[in-house]
């Protein structure tokens, strides 16, 4: 039986320490203490997906607000990777946030290493069978260059209008002192 949880704090550092430092590259892997502090204020959502009652995939967003969210972490445990559990919990987390856009970053294909670029490529394909698509927007973080994806956008949303809405979200993410160093919205 599979389910999707609402996770606490306690939870969050449990994941932080036995996962995300496997997961994630030391350079996009946020500080613990700044997840916990969005969590106390409301904007950090963080949700587990449970096979059997073991933990098999988890994801972390960025509230904008209660019509917006940024993925900001996303990832299936090592052992069930390549399974279809990241598109099940994909799915079954569209239920949970039903009406509620969703935006996220994917790794642009533009790397001088052709194997980087075929593993970027499939990335974008699994959000794209999970019903994201590229929204033509996208942005340079620490350096790394971000294809911006998203599911429900607002309709009626500009090119202008979008980048207006990246601003806005990057702006209650990025803190103010490095924005100018390190977030470069195209």
């Amino acid at each position: 039986m599979s389910t999707v949880r609402k996770l606490n704090e306690s939870a969050l550092r449990g994941i932080y320490d036995a996962y995300m430092h496997e997961a994630f590259p030391p350079a996009e892997l946020k500080p613990l203490a700044v997840m916990l502090r969005l969590m106390e204020r409301g904007r950090y959502l963080c949700y587990g997906y449970y096979r059997n009652g073991r933990l098999a995939a988890y994801a972390f967003f960025y509230r904008h607000d209660s019509r917006v969210l940024l993925l900001d972490y996303f990832a299936v445990t090592p052992e069930l990777r390549g399974r279809g559990v990241g598109s099940a919990f994909l799915a079954a987390l569209d239920a949970v946030l039903s009406g509620v856009c969703i935006l996220g970053e994917v790794e642009m294909p533009d790397s001088h290493d052709a194997g980087l670029n075929a593993m970027r490529l499939r990335r974008i394909a699994f959000y794209e069978r999970a019903g994201f698509s590229l929204t033509g927007a996208a942005c340079r973080l620490y350096g790394v260059r971000y294809a911006i994806i998203a599911r429900r956008l607002p309709a009626g949303l500009t090119a202008a209008g979008l980048r207006g809405l990246l601003r806005e979200v990057y702006r209650g993410l990025v803190p103010a002192p490095l924005r100018p160093f390190v977030l470069h919205l195209e």
